[in-house]
């Protein structure tokens, strides 16, 4: 149990990784070139997949809690 919970922590921590560098590519008024849109959809891919493994955690840890396994 305690590995899920770390492993949903680091996973958490990666999320907010990515998203701190899309944030980036506007920081201080700066339009973003091309190149930076194709490398932010790769980032935000990177970031639903993240969310999506994230979710399934979080439901896997619900049912364990609730089973008592």
């Amino acid at each position: 149990m305690e590995e899920l919970k770390i492993t949903i922590k680091g996973l958490r921590e990666d999320k907010t990784e990515l998203e701190n560098k899309v944030d980036s590519f506007s920081r201080h008024g700066r339009s973003p070139s091309d190149a930076d849109y194709l490398e932010m959809i790769g980032l935000l891919d990177n970031w639903w997949q993240i969310k999506n493994n994230i979710e399934c955690l979080v439901e896997l840890q619900k049912n364990v809690d609730n089973n008592g396994l």
